[in-house]
């Protein structure tokens, strides 16, 4: 093993002492599955050196990239934040079985089946539910290396990357919009707290541009549902190419999602 990549190694170990726990370093170098699991209990701890050592080892042991990358993008989308903790634990153990295979080698199957066998039968639904919003994500990173054959592995999958408007178009389209009284409430909710937060009027201005489009977007898909939010959400969010202004757009959704689904949920129960 190279002098540097010792080196590295062993800060990362001092780190994650302090925040997950002792870290066998001969393992990280010989046992790729608990290199993996270890990167990925330090990604999701809340330290950023930690967090940053993480991505540098990974890259320097050549671990498995577009499944880390997959599952970054998956947990930076997830938008029912309460549930972090448990999808973090989840979607790490399932890692461990899908980290030597792709979307091609028509393994995922397997790999999911072997999963739910080791978890407890009650998780079964939110493990299966987890699995099935984690795919596109998963597979659009092997799409995104230039394989076309991939966008076609799922129906979600095509919607998230296609999509003929720009973000512009959508700001515009809310902005001539006639919004419906529950609308307008919905809205003002939302941003009468966004104006209690200690955040500059910019930053407010920017909020409420967002939580416009997403309620006009939500209103044209129909949405009434948890997967019906993520989809739009997930639909938006494959247009805008800014890495700054798409971690702003999941900020927003995911304050956004308690004020639309408590909205939802009255407006259902008035029918």
């Amino acid at each position: 093993m190279k002098n540097n990549k010792l080196v590295l190694l062993a800060r990362f170990a001092t780190q994650a002492r302090r925040f997950i726990g002792a870290v066998n370093v001969t393992k990280m170098s010989t046992d790729e599955s608990y290199a993996l699991q270890t990167i990925l209990n330090a990604k999701v701890s809340d330290n950023a050196e930690l967090k940053e050592l993480a991505k540098k080892i990974s890259q320097s042991l050549i671990l498995n990239q577009k499944l880390l990358e997959a599952i970054d993008h998956f947990l930076a989308g997830y938008i029912a934040v309460d549930e972090l903790p448990k999808v973090e634990y989840f979607i790490q153990r399932f890692a461990t079985h899908i980290y030597k295979i792709t979307p091609e080698s028509g393994d995922y199957r397997h790999a999911v089946s072997e999963f739910l066998a080791e978890v407890d039968e009650h998780c079964h639904p939110f493990c299966t539910q987890m699995i099935r919003l984690f795919y596109p994500y998963w597979a659009a990173e092997f799409a995104y290396q230039g394989s076309a054959q991939y966008l076609n592995l799922s129906s979600d999958l095509t919607s998230l990357t296609s999509s003929p408007k720009s973000l512009l178009d959508l700001w515009e389209e809310a902005e001539s919009s006639l919004l419906s009284t529950t609308e307008q409430s919905l809205l003002n909710y939302f941003m009468t707290d966004m104006l209690n937060k200690e955040i500059s009027q910019d930053a407010v201005d920017a909020r409420q541009k967002i939580a416009k489009i997403l309620t006009v977007e939500l209103r044209n898909n129909q949405a009434e549902t948890h997967s019906d939010y993520r989809k739009t959400v997930d639909k938006i969010r494959a247009i805008i190419n800014k890495h700054d202004l798409k971690t702003l757009f999941l900020e927003v959704s995911r304050d956004f999602y308690s004020y639309w689904s408590r909205s939802t949920q009255q407006h259902q129960h008035l029918k």
